[in-house]
């Protein structure tokens, strides 16, 4: 996807804490935020705005539950940043969110963790970048009377000079009807989405 990817790159890194900046590449119409009241009333404003475009404001207070919500569970697993699309580009808007956690082993280092995900859920690396390993869940999430399906897609990737006791974690949501097949345009196309800009995710070393 690489004719599709912007050429803007965050330098970025979570302020006060271990992790180091890195660098990623952006899709179109991507921006990153940092989860505190301001990024998480932008992405509320947003979300007000889609659902009215979309002749769907019965849904407005629904998501405004699910963002307050998300807000303290970005909270509780340290999450620092959260990239979001905020225009369509030719046409597709991915209904995702992507956040950026770091993650760190109880004791010792991550391995046995790691070894367990890859036994639950196949974890294999991005694309073949054996620093980079990625897995899916789906779950189905009651959102006022209704339920939407939850695509979980998360990337795990050591944090250079730890050994392996810390790393960085970045988990793309995708929300879509409940009853969408594996095949849905807005799935597969998200999907597309966070794997092409994961995939050009690196440390920024001559920080």
């Amino acid at each position: 996807m690489s004719d599709t990817m912007s050429v803007r790159e965050l330098l970025l890194g979570k302020p006060g804490s271990r992790i180091p900046p890195f660098r990623i590449l952006l899709a179109p119409c991507w921006d990153g935020l940092r989860p505190d009241d301001d990024g998480v009333g932008a992405l509320r404003d947003a979300a007000s705005a889609r659902l009215a475009a979309a002749h769907r404001p019965d849904l407005d207070a629904s998501v405004g539950a699910m963002l307050a919500q998300a807000r303290a569970r970005l909270r509780r697993t340290s999450t620092f940043l959260v990239l979001h699309q905020v225009q369509d580009f030719d046409g597709f808007f991915a209904p995702m969110t992507i956040s950026f956690t770091e993650h760190a082993a109880a004791s010792g280092s991550l391995d046995e963790q790691v070894s367990a995900i890859v036994a639950k859920h196949g974890a294999e690396p991005l694309r073949g970048d054996v620093g980079m390993l990625r897995w899916t869940t789906d779950a189905s999430t009651a959102v006022g009377e209704g339920r939407v399906r939850t695509r979980t897609i998360s990337y795990l990737t050591p944090v250079p000079g730890t050994e392996r006791t810390r790393a960085l974690l970045a988990v793309a949501t995708i929300l879509v009807a409940d009853d969408a097949p594996d095949d849905h345009p807005l799935l597969v196309g998200s999907e597309q989405v966070a794997d092409a800009m994961l995939a050009t995710f690196e440390w920024d070393v001559a920080a």
